[in-house]
């Protein structure tokens, strides 16, 4: 059966999931859950995960049964399977199907199909394929975490990532971007032997990435497991992180509007935006290293070619900082969503921090295309000039129309803007795209919806427990304990930097500010600072056991009221402290959510330095009930917790169609993309129909 024909069946699923009230964006994620299982048993790879867990253990029961079980086995991955990967896929995991019939149809079809013929190579495609198609639903709002894979395809092929060089994607959506990167080099690798521990590196550390939706990092994790990648893809937003790690090679997405908060300022930026893509633009410049291979492909809309203020002044550091050689301007449709116009800059790091780029060429691949959408595909042909004059070894032997070059100087006379290389720019950008604007519309709502649900659903659980909270008092059979008496509490030392090292062998040390980067499971990533067993020993250091609970002791990080799960045995610094638990009495889990309710800072002592001294900790009462009843507890947390998540996702997202770009008081409507689209057609006499409020 081909990758298309599986798509194809799979895909019928989602007609139960329908009739079972689960929305568009949700399919791909409850066909995930199962379909990992059945994967890892074609694959043979089942051996991490207890017998009581596995595929057959479902396909075994039916009806109610089942449906209990299954719950019972999402919880379990999520929080026990000893495989980390698989944990993190299964992290805060709730399925939506209600009815019996309904998973038992779903697991009986997927169990029917007729597998043997795949390897992992034609599994990671079918995956791909099953994200394509959900992006490629209007419904489903997935479009804006899928790049097209021909785009990706034709952007691997020009950029050339090779084996022993680190990449990463920044806002790695799906994972497509490194996917591609990865069966690229092993293409290349099969004209050219690796050794064990090139091999080693390609699998575990080559492809990395970050990605802030928990919904569609879920879904890069299973992307990359099914691709036979284990690099790191951390759950969380990279403009706010203090990873400084460097790479050879980066590929990029990136969301394209604007993100109100302080999250712009975290970044190590030499000029604070709200706009998104002008500041993974800036995160880009920092995370490549200082050599002239180092090289970057990024998507960004138009925009960021001629914007004022900021984005001239980032534009100028791109281009001092860089080599900016390319810029393509992509045709409109080849995203989901429909009309968005888009370009890819391709820029090579310099090794000094001026004068980098002497020209830029730029190729209209817009101008007198076709409108790409359903019913007009984009294919591998309408690259074919773009690549040949590419890869020219002298460009300006081609003759080709839409390839055009700008000298740096020109570019200065033009304000420093990039929005050139169109052969029919004035028509062009006079164009308001309604389809876009109804498809960003519809989505913004469908967003509402879907938060609403999650909210309704929250309270109606609530309500249900109204009577059972009317007094603050424990059940009878638990009982109140210290919080000393349930564990050990363990103090952090100081590493001098001499001390630190990079080797995957040896421990993690964590520092503050370590806890931004918390996964969806609560664990922390393999940290970037590591230690010897030679020199922790020499400096006496505490090897902190796994499963500990991490958090700040000293400092203004105490108000963040941030802690986290160690995945392994590792070390922590002076300005942290951690707790382990002793297993036969208390679950780890349990205490790292109870901990979430108790505001360290509170227990700080008046100093110039917050600090919270290990007593006032040990004394603090936590409720203990028995450990299968907080087994319980902990999953009952996990959905309604997902819950929560969920709700803030969708509302944080529909947001983006109403962020004002300016905040000036003397404004009546925010200035977002809608009601400056609204106003430009209006401005060129489009709105005729009458409209009329409804109140």
């Amino acid at each position: 059966m081909q990758t298309q024909e599986f798509v194809a069946k799979l895909w019928k699923l989602c007609d139960i999931l329908r009739d079972d009230g689960i929305v568009y964006h949700e399919y791909v994620t409850e066909l995930s859950y199962l379909l990992l299982l059945k994967m890892l048993k074609e694959k043979a790879e089942e051996a991490s995960i207890p017998q009581a867990y596995r595929w057959d253990s479902l396909t075994s029961l039916q009806g109610v049964e089942m449906l209990r079980h299954y719950r019972g086995l999402l919880a379990y991955l999520g929080t026990e399977a000893n495989h980390v990967r698989v944990r993190q896929i299964y992290a805060q995991a709730v399925s939506r199907i209600d009815h019996p019939q309904s998973l038992e149809q779903m697991v009986r079809t997927i169990d029917g199909i007729k597998w043997y013929s795949s390897t992992e190579e034609s599994f990671g495609n079918l995956y791909e394929g099953l994200l394509e198609k959900n992006a490629g639903e209007k419904k489903s709002g997935a479009g804006q975490y899928f790049t097209p894979r021909l785009l990706i395809d034709v952007i691997v092929k020009l950029v050339k990532p090779q084996a022993g060089e680190a990449c990463h994607d920044p806002a790695a959506g799906t994972f497509g971007f490194m996917v591609a990167a990865s069966e690229y080099v092993k293409k290349q690798a099969d004209h050219n032997p690796q050794t064990h521990q090139q091999v080693q590196f390609q699998r575990e550390h080559a492809f990395s990435g970050s990605e802030l939706v928990q919904e569609t990092h879920r879904l890069a994790l299973m992307n990359a497991l099914l691709h036979g990648i284990e690099g790191n893809i951390i759950l969380g937003d990279s403009l706010a992180s203090n990873h400084h790690e460097q790479y050879d090679v980066i590929l990029t997405n990136p969301p394209f509007g604007t993100k109100k908060g302080d999250k712009a300022s975290r970044l190590e930026s030499s000029y604070s935006t709200f706009n998104k893509p002008f500041n993974f633009l800036q995160l880009i410049l920092q995370r490549l290293k200082t050599h002239s291979n180092a090289r970057a492909a990024v998507v960004v809309p138009d925009h960021v070619l001629f914007q004022d203020g900021e984005g001239t002044r980032i534009r100028e550091e791109l281009m001092n900082t860089c080599h900016l050689h390319t810029v393509l301007r992509l045709p409109t449709g080849i995203f989901y969503a429909q009309g968005v116009k888009t370009n890819v800059l391709f820029f090579n790091r310099g090794e000094e921090d001026s004068s980098n780029t002497k020209e830029v060429w730029f190729y209209d691949l817009r101008t007198g295309m076709p409108r790409f959408g359903k019913r007009t595909h984009l294919t591998a042909e309408h690259f074919e000039s773009f690549i040949r004059a590419y890869t020219a070894k002298d460009r300006s032997r081609i003759q080709d129309e839409r390839l055009q070059v700008k000298s740096r100087q020109e570019i200065e006379r033009a304000g420093n803007h990039l929005d050139m290389g169109l052969l029919n720019h004035t028509i062009d950008k006079a164009i308001v795209h309604i389809p876009t604007l109804i498809h960003s519309t519809e989505h913004a709502a469908t967003r509402l919806i879907q938060a609403s649900n999650e909210l309704s659903s929250i309270t109606q659980y609530l309500r249900s427990i109204e009577d059972q909270t009317e007094t603050d008092s424990i059940p009878d059979h638990w009982r109140m304990a210290a919080w000393g008496e349930v564990g050990t509490f363990h103090h952090g030392s100081a590493f001098p930097h001499a001390y630190q090292n990079n080797s995957q062998e040896a421990i993690s040390f964590y520092k503050v500010g370590s806890l931004r980067e918390v996964g969806s499971d609560g664990h922390l990533p393999r940290a970037k600072d590591t230690i010897s067993e030679e020199s922790r020993i020499g400096l006496r250091a505490a090897l902190v056991p796994a499963n500990a609970i991490v958090f700040a002791k000293i400092g203004e990080a105490i108000k963040l009221n941030r802690r986290a799960l160690l995945q392994h045995p590792a070390c922590i610094d002076n300005n942290l402290i951690a707790f382990s638990c002793q297993s036969t009495i208390v679950h780890h889990r349990y205490v790292y959510y109870w901990s979430q309710a108790v505001n360290f800072y509170e227990l700080t002592q008046a100093s110039a330095v917050p600090s919270i001294r290990k007593m006032s900790l040990a004394n603090l009462p936590i409720p203990l009930p028995p450990i299968e009843e907080q087994l319980v507890i902990i999953r009952q947390l996990e959905s309604l917790l997902g819950l929560v998540y969920r709700a803030f996702q969708a509302i944080d997202e529909a947001n983006g169609l109403f962020t004002a770009r300016s905040q000036a008081r003397n404004q009546v409507y925010p200035s977002g993309m809608l009601s400056e689209q609204i106003i430009r057609l209006a401005l060129q006499g489009k709105l005729s129909q009458a409209f009329e409020v409804r109140r």
